[in-house]
């Protein structure tokens, strides 16, 4: 990991903040500048960011990540991505300043005369993300955790049971959780607002999707054909050599499509395909041939997990996801190209991609009408008895009864169902509600297509996809960006009436035309095979790294024999997913990550990225 900011901020007058040079060493590679230090504030950042701190009038600013253009008029000579242009918006637009902001990017405001300091997350935090902990009359701030943990030790010691029950279920965190009890993630769209001492949270630019829809389909075709075309455009303008990552699927075949009218080169793009496994690579080499692009694929086997261990240092959350050595690997390919990729991240959860389970669960409310709320009162009420929280054979029933009703078990169709838990744990973990599933707006389709869309589709995006592609990236030196998360494309996009983002299949009731509007748009580009097959996704079965019955047999030993697994799991559980390895890949693998988080983080708390592979690690842990 490479930190681009530590920051403490006073928050009690009455107690100093320390002394730079009694701080303890902190992840801050090739050394750290003071980029400001008075009796309020510290900030500290490696001299290679280039981080730049502007004042004016008491009012200091400074940003990190990629700032790449701004919606509203800026004085003459003034760069987006200048911190003076971050003060002129303050000044003109008050606390919603970086609505006006294009980009991926954090930022920090400190207004002096009204003794108000802000911590600023844009809405697609991952690619650049901010973290704050409370403690000793202090706020402390980074784009990375471990600075913070670094400067308080014993919070390593204090694990969040909640975020791990999250990630068991989900494979991911979200904010503003962490695995710390105690270190918090600023969510999307989202400020830290401190003022007289006090800190509250509020959000300045959520999803949201406004009261005028976009009907007409002709006229929203071309709009978004134009703005897809403008953001492309912005970052080809930024960077004009970067590549482009193209799966074969939908959403990265528009990008080359729309791109490949915009300069006169031929695009440079990467794909992967996998041995023994099914891929879209076939797709992949048709669309880079039919618009002349440079095509460059790698073929994986499953050895690539070997990369595992500086990949968990990197994430410092806990995190496996089944498009993770995916990405990994197309942006390695890329980075000994080019310096910056274009994907098509954003785009299925924009659209909605919860929409099947949406269904199911409005379906059997219109059903069942009045009788449907009580009935899910009753069974999540029973099954959550502290008796009936530890069985197993409850949850199954709960889950059977309810689970898939519920559109949150959208975002958590790859690691541990919250019912086969508890015969996993050895004690009972936090339920995780961030969900409340009785609270789902289910009598209007609408409305809870709309939660789906800017509540679950938001935070599966931000914490199971951008987190790892921007982490990823960065341990690379590569940059990542898709059209989709441009402000004025995904504003678009939220906008849209529901028939234009999946249409109904006229006479056949819960089948929909997924992405309509999209896909309309790809009928202009692409043959007409590519846009109507069934999807792929963008993920590889982890069961490709667990074919080779050496590694299998290591894996297994490992996690019986890791200690921080034997004290939170039961031994029989664990080993009862080696009984059927293809339908538990994702969760063996799960394991093999979390353990590893666990030693790298808490048991060794290493000084740096691990030099070993995972199979040497996993050789140790197997005795």
């Amino acid at each position: 990991m490479r930190a681009r900011l530590l920051g403490i901020y006073r928050l009690d007058p009455n107690r100093p903040l320390p002394d730079r040079r009694s701080l303890p060493s902190v992840p801050l590679d090739s050394g750290a500048s003071t980029l400001r230090e008075d009796e309020d504030l510290l900030l500290l950042s490696p001299h290679h960011t280039g981080l730049k701190v502007a004042e004016r009038g008491g009012v200091l600013a400074t940003a990190w990540g990629a700032i790449t253009g701004c919606l509203a008029p800026l004085p003459d000579g003034l760069r987006a991505d200048d911190p003076l242009a971050l003060l002129h918006l303050y000044a003109e637009h008050g606390e919603k300043f970086a609505r006006q902001l294009n980009g991926h990017f954090s930022l920090l405001l400190l207004d002096r005369p009204r003794g108000l300091f802000m911590l600023v997350q844009d809405r697609f935090p991952g690619i650049t993300t901010a973290y704050w902990l409370e403690r000793d009359g202090m706020l402390l701030f980074s784009d990375r955790i471990e600075p913070l943990v670094r400067v308080f030790p014993d919070e390593r010691r204090r694990l969040d049971r909640k975020a791990l029950h999250q990630y068991l279920a989900d494979t991911y965190i979200t904010a503003p959780a962490t695995i710390y009890t105690d270190v918090r993630q600023l969510p999307c769209g989202e400020m830290l607002r401190v003022e007289a001492g006090g800190i509250e949270r509020r959000v300045y630019d959520g999803w949201h999707r406004p009261a005028h829809r976009q009907t007409d389909a002709q006229t929203a075709l071309s709009r978004y054909r134009g703005l897809l075309d403008e953001a492309l455009g912005d970052w080809l303008a930024r960077d004009p050599s970067c590549g482009f990552l193209l799966s074969g699927g939908l959403d990265s075949s528009v990008n080359v499509a729309l791109a490949a009218g915009l300069g006169d080169r031929a695009l440079p793009t990467f794909g992967i395909a996998a041995t023994d496994f099914h891929t879209d690579a076939p797709y992949a080499r048709r669309v880079a041939d039919l618009y002349g692009a440079t095509y460059t694929e790698k073929l994986v086997d499953g050895s690539e997990i070997d990369d595992l261990p500086k990949l968990a240092w990197e994430m410092e959350n806990p995190f496996f996801e089944p498009g993770m050595m995916l990405s990994w690997n197309a942006l390695r390919l890329a980075s000994e190209q080019v310096g910056s990729v274009i994907g098509g991240e954003a785009a299925d959860q924009l659209f909605g991609a919860c929409v099947e389970p949406c269904w199911r669960r409005h379906g059997a409310r219109r059903r069942f009408g009045p009788l449907l709320k009580p009935w899910l009162g009753l069974v999540r009420g029973v099954a959550r008895l502290p008796v009936a929280r530890a069985s197993s054979f409850v949850r199954k029933v709960e889950h059977r009864l309810v689970g898939h009703l519920d559109p949150a078990y959208w975002c958590a169709r790859y690691g541990f169902r919250t019912c086969d838990l508890p015969a996993l744990m050895r004690r009972p973990l936090p339920e995780d509600d961030r969900y409340d599933t009785l609270a789902l707006p289910d009598a209007d389709l609408d409305a809870l297509w709309n939660f789906g869309c800017t509540v679950l589709n938001r935070d599966y995006t931000a914490y199971g996809i951008l987190l790892a592609n921007g982490r990823l990236g960065d341990l690379l030196g590569i940059e990542t960006f898709s059209p989709f998360c441009d402000r004025r494309v995904t504003d678009f996009i939220l906008s849209l009436a529901t028939e234009l983002r999946y249409s109904a299949v006229p006479g056949r009731p819960g089948e929909f035309v997924f992405k309509a509007l999209h896909r309309e748009l790809a009928r202009e580009l692409l043959e007409p095979d590519i846009i109507d097959r069934p999807k792929q996704g963008g993920a590889i079965n982890p069961l490709i790294h667990l074919q080779d019955d050496v590694r299998l047999g290591w894996v297994g030993r490992a996690l019986l024999g890791s200690p921080f697994l034997d004290d939170l799991c039961r031994r029989e559980a664990i080993a009862g997913l080696f009984a059927d390895v293809p339908h538990n890949a994702t969760r063996i693998m799960q394991l093999v990550a979390l353990d590893l988080w666990h030693y790298l983080f808490i048991e060794t708390e290493a000084d740096g990225p691990p030099d070993f592979t995972l199979s040497e690690f996993l050789k140790l842990r197997a005795g």
